[in-house]
């Protein structure tokens, strides 16, 4: 056991000089043998005013990919006792499962950011014939104003059609950017029927480019306290699977409900099923 360490700064600077020893040697230092291993007189009290300033016996670098990314800083055992190589030999142990943690923690960020990248890619590819659609009615509008600008009727459903659409296109647009970057939890009362349909909307190219028709069944169910960003994520990975599945042809029910238990307590349930 050793006395934890506080550091008042919060951290140590790297143009510290037993950061740049570390950096360089990456290997423990231990206060007790700074002038067996360091031969400069200056730089080893330079070293040692910072043991002193952190209360520090012993820092141990944490490696990845030969890069110093963190420190763990012992002061003195509570026994008084020196460290024993086999104490060392137990640090640097840890220091390097900390680094192998750490490593695949990355790699497994970089892994869901992989598999997210290329999801977007297939919502974008959905996305491209549901945009078509709000466009081509704008423009078909468009292209009839200069023969009906006096007509009050027509000028009404052209204000309420660009309205609708591109409020379409606006949630679509803003639904791709959302899900393909990292956004804080966020949870509140959410409709389950929403993310559904918007997944749906979202890969309905997909489901028409194989012939799948989609029903959808959404029974009167009690708002749930989730994160929806991260529900409709889950539901996407979901109904991905179910459109991969199908060859053509089939169908995929979407539907919401409520299972009672006997305790009385009510759960909302979500099923996405296929043939």
């Amino acid at each position: 056991k050793s006395n934890p360490i506080i550091l008042e700064s919060g951290f140590l600077p790297m143009n510290d000089i037993v950061v740049k020893y570390l950096s360089d040697k990456k290997e423990i230092l231990v206060y007790d043998e700074l002038e067996y291993v360091i031969s400069d007189k200056e730089m080893c009290e330079r070293m040692k005013e910072t043991f002193k300033k952190y209360k520090a016996h012993v820092f141990i670098p944490i490696i990845l990919k030969n890069r110093i990314i963190g420190l763990l800083i012992l002061g003195n055992k509570k026994s008084e006792e020196t460290f024993t190589q086999e104490d060392l030999d137990l640090l640097e142990m840890i220091s390097n499962q900390i680094s192998i943690a750490l490593e695949n923690t990355s790699l497994y960020e970089q892994m869901i950011n992989t598999e997210k990248l290329t999801m977007v890619g297939k919502m974008a590819s959905g996305m491209a014939h549901e945009i078509k659609n709000p466009i081509s009615g704008i423009k078909s509008f468009l292209q009839m104003l200069p023969d009906n600008s006096l007509d009050t009727e027509f000028m009404k459903d052209f204000y309420n059609t660009i309205i609708k659409e591109t409020d379409r296109l606006s949630r679509l647009t803003e639904t791709l950017n959302d899900f393909s970057k990292p956004i804080a939890h966020k949870l509140e009362l959410v409709d389950v029927s929403s993310p559904l349909k918007i997944v749906k909307d979202l890969f309905s190219g997909e489901t028409k480019k194989k012939n799948i028709e989609v029903v959808e069944r959404y029974n009167k169910v009690p708002l749930v306290f989730a994160d929806e960003e991260q529900l409709r994520q889950v539901i996407v990975n979901l109904y991905l699977n179910s459109i991969q599945s199908i060859k053509e042809n089939g169908k995929i029910t979407l539907e919401t409900n409520v299972d009672s238990k006997e305790n009385l307590l009510k759960y909302t349930t979500i099923s996405i099923i296929d043939t």
